[in-house]
């Protein structure tokens, strides 16, 4: 173990405490304890993604609000985004901390020279005091390696970072997914592991960093860990460094942490005719929205109308003309929707148009020709040669008359629905007319006219003949 941090640190603090036995000393002999740096070293679990706080930061604000000097370090600052699935976020749940590290969304132990960079050359660059590694997961799951060959390659891993700097402590971080049996299988090997890489010089010590970790609860997705995950990780670490001489061991009970997206959409919206048109600047990390919605004009009280909306779009359908509506999105990231108000948008406020005033119905036309009346008496006599006579009773006032005649079957007391009446004569001068048929039974219709307007047919204005051959 190298002295200049850790030992640093626990001397100065016995230091304080016998400060009534010391001379005091000048401003120049108080210099501050040089800082501890920690390199870590991890796969997505570490780096996190979008909008995460991350267990990093959990682990630095452990240390520093206990007044522990640190510095994290590592070739790497950022997140992993979510959504478009490239490095480079940097909008973090709190940017305010250390973000230096070396984790790399998939990266697996065995490719740590191809993926980033070997270990020993993290350790020449950054001069860590203390390697914090947690890897193995995408081993297992992506490269077909066994729990024992992890087990190895992380053996290889501390005899590497002891090339580059023999006094290096390591941690070895138990895989926080212990759901999975062979990262269950992975972690039980690591105790006996680090008892027989451990030395006076270059301490090996394991981090319970799987402790109470449980699939739903404590992930996004149900491999990276949510906002509980991160503490949990976090506490382990912790005392892994305690056990180091390093700052406390985590302050229990863990604090409860609001799990889902905590950085606000901005939402806004455009009323129109019985619908309102939403759309928002997303949550970092967050691909899908519950939509909330409340009528103030109706006095209703939030209701939420979609469960899922994709993307950064919504429109609201069938609303009330007139009314004042106000929206509201809660953003989820992975199967976890934003617990904390703080992390739900804005809301926004539509007046929806009013509908029109109803008109009442247009009159009818007045008719300026008036209608014949109906004739009646019709009469339908079969002749021989498939002739039929038919006759009518003149209506008074008619200028001509139509004939309809429909073929039918055989004949009944009124014309089938399926009866199709087709004009047989027209501008007749009288309801007389023998007609020549080609069917077995025919209905005729008398229809009077007067100057382009037809009177109405009833039922004695219609006859039917059974063809006689």
């Amino acid at each position: 173990m190298r002295t200049s941090a850790a030992s640093t640190t626990l001397a100065a603090l016995v230091a304080v405490s016998g400060a009534f036995l010391a001379p005091p000393q000048g401003p120049a002999q108080a210099a501050a304890p040089e800082p501890v740096r920690i390199l870590v070293v991890g796969d997505s679990i570490t780096q996190g993604s979008s909008g995460d706080w991350t267990w990093r930061y959990r682990l630095w604000r452990h240390l520093v609000d206990h007044e522990v000097p640190v510095d994290l370090v590592g070739p790497r600052d950022d997140l992993w985004d979510y959504l478009d699935n490239v490095p480079g976020d940097q909008r973090y749940a709190d940017p305010a901390f250390d973000r230096d590290h070396a984790a790399r969304w998939g990266m697996a132990l065995q490719q740590l020279d191809a993926q980033l960079a070997p270990v020993e050359q993290l350790v020449s660059d950054h001069h860590p005091d203390v390697v914090v590694e947690l890897l193995g997961s995408n081993d297992l799951a992506f490269l077909g390696r066994t729990p024992q060959q992890v087990a190895e390659d992380l053996a290889d891993f501390v005899a590497d970072a002891r090339s580059a700097d023999p006094g290096v402590d390591v941690v070895l971080g138990r895989v926080p997914q212990p759901w999975r049996e062979e990262v269950a299988a992975l972690n039980d090997l690591l105790p006996d592991l680090a008892e027989e890489l451990d030395t006076p010089g270059s301490r090996v010590v394991v981090a319970d960093s799987d402790a109470g970790v449980e699939l739903t609860p404590d992930t996004l997705d149900g491999a990276h860990p949510n906002a509980h995950g991160e503490l949990k990780i976090a506490a382990g670490v912790a005392d892994a460094l305690h056990e180091l001489g390093i700052g406390p061991a985590a302050d229990r009970p863990l604090v409860d942490v609001p799990r889902g997206p905590v950085i606000a959409p901005v939402l806004s919206a455009e009323p129109g005719e019985h619908r309102a048109t939403l759309s928002w600047v997303r949550s970092p990390g967050s691909g899908s929205s519950e939509v909330w919605q409340r009528d103030l004009t109706a006095g209703g009280s939030w209701r939420r109308i979609e469960p899922a909306a994709p993307g950064t779009a919504y429109l609201a359908l069938g609303l009330a003309g007139g009314h004042r509506f106000e929206f509201q999105t809660r953003p989820l990231k992975g199967f976890w929707i934003a617990e904390s108000p703080s992390g739900w948008s804005n809301v926004v406020r539509v007046d929806l148009p009013a509908d029109p005033v109803p008109q009442p119905p247009a009159p009818p036309p007045v008719e300026t020709v008036p209608r014949p009346g109906a004739v009646t008496h019709v009469s339908a006599v079969a002749k021989r040669d498939g002739r039929v006579r038919t006759t009518g009773r003149r209506v008074s006032g008619a200028a001509s008359y139509t004939l309809l005649v429909a073929t039918v079957g055989r004949c009944r007391a009124t014309p089938p629905p399926s009866a199709r009446f087709l004009v047989n004569g027209s501008d007749l001068p009288a309801p007389r007319r023998t007609l020549h048929a080609d069917a077995r039974a025919v209905w005729v219709r008398w229809v009077a006219v007067r100057d382009g307007a037809e009177g109405p047919a009833t039922a004695r204005s219609s006859a039917c003949a059974v063809v006689r051959r």
